[in-house]
């Protein structure tokens, strides 16, 4: 009888460790959250009480408000609205609150920002599986895109190439309609095999993860053959211009996942030059075989972009 009550005694204790565990789990995740959120806003008023970065982000904004439908008078207006909510002494998440939904009651013919943001997302997918699939087409293997977002690119690549692909993203924000495989991305180690995937492709991902080692190790071991990258890169003459071009694009990055589309992620804006990424990439076996300058993506952003393509 007494060994029956030292047992279960020890069951409910392990089960109590366990709770514990899961508990301190939650809020070290908690945590890390407050922080990343605080650290964004930091950098938001930073970038906002700098004049030169504030004239570059202002008219990066109404570039895109207008590209979206606003006339020059209703874009200068959604900016002064959105950049003043931002420097207010208020949390980050309450502040992204507000600016979506005075995106959502901004209407144009019947529409409003968010549903034509969508349209426009849907043209960028397009625009990005023109550049890539190429270099992808006739993939006989399974495919990751790594960090897949709303899954449009993925989901162009199924319908249209029939590749064997999947999606692993730390967070799920796909639109409706999506068909492809998708799994969150628990931790820095993804739950795939050695050498699963005969190819993968990061679009604008890279630069949003504070350990980029990290990633590209774990991309090392489950990809066999080749990444495809697709980057955001800063511009400028000297060391100093492509310094501040990082704070501009941290801005248009802000606007483009957080606030447009909603994802709750970090941006740590870990930006780096093509001779940088390619470096980063070679220290981990991946050699650059084919690499391209596409400019901008006018479509949605003014920020230039860069196409790499890795193997081994």
């Amino acid at each position: 009888m007494a060994l029956q009550e030292v047992h279960t005694s020890d069951t409910e204790t392990a089960s109590h460790t366990n709770d514990r565990l899961k508990l301190s789990s939650v809020l070290n995740n908690k945590s890390e959250k407050a922080s990343q959120l605080n650290q964004i806003k930091s950098r938001i008023e930073t970038c906002l009480t700098n004049s030169n970065i504030t004239e570059k982000t202002k008219s990066d904004y109404i570039f895109i408000f207008k590209l979206l439908g606003l006339d020059e008078n209703k874009a200068e207006q959604l900016w002064i609205k959105v950049s003043s909510l931002l420097l207010q002494n208020s949390e980050l998440s309450a502040i992204e609150n507000q600016i979506y939904q005075n995106f959502q009651n901004t209407n144009i013919d019947n529409k409003n920002l968010l549903d034509i943001w969508s349209v426009r997302m849907s043209i960028r997918a397009q625009l990005i599986y023109r550049y890539i699939s190429p270099f992808i087409a006739g993939t006989a293997g399974k495919v990751l895109d790594y960090g897949a977002g709303d899954g449009r690119i993925a989901q162009l690549l199924k319908d249209i190439l029939n590749l064997n692909i999947q999606g692993v993203d730390q967070c799920d924000y796909r639109v409706q309609n999506i068909g492809v495989p998708f799994h969150i991305l628990d931790g820095k180690r993804a739950n795939f095999s050695d050498n699963e995937f005969e190819t993968a492709l990061m679009t604008n991902v890279a630069h949003h993860d504070e350990n980029n080692e990290a990633v590209l190790s774990e991309l090392s071991r489950i990809v066999q053959g080749k990444l495809i990258v697709m980057e955001t890169v800063p511009e400028g003459e000297t060391e100093k211009e492509i310094e501040q071009d990082k704070e501009r694009m941290f801005m248009s990055d802000y606007l483009f996942n957080r606030l447009f589309s909603r994802a709750d992620i970090p941006i740590p804006g870990l930006y780096k030059t093509p001779a940088e990424w390619k470096a980063c990439f070679k220290k981990h076996g991946w050699e650059c075989t084919h690499e391209d300058d596409l400019l901008s993506f006018a479509t949605v952003m003014r920020d230039a972009h860069h196409l790499f393509v890795f193997e081994r």
